[in-house]
């Protein structure tokens, strides 16, 4: 819930969660931000930070952890192309 609190304010963005919303992703669209990518990049890391807890890794990071290391990778993707 904190993170995506934190996301939320971040990009200035109210986002509704539900089944559906994370299902379907409908998001407005946006010539300047993909809010979509970054709904789906903040679910990866969620679940990613899960999985590491589930299997009692020694070194979990947090979501945010996660998030920033994911972003920068797309980040260099697009900066490539």
């Amino acid at each position: 819930v904190f993170f995506w609190d934190i996301l939320q304010r971040t990009l200035k963005k109210d986002f509704l969660l539900s089944p559906a919303t994370i299902r379907y992703l409908p998001v407005e669209e946006s010539e300047s931000v993909p809010y979509d990518l970054f709904i789906v990049l903040g679910l990866f890391c969620i679940w990613k930070t899960r999985m590491e807890f589930r299997h009692a890794d020694p070194g979990i990071k947090s979501v945010h952890k996660h998030f920033i290391e994911v972003v920068s990778e797309v980040q260099t993707v697009y900066c490539r192309t």
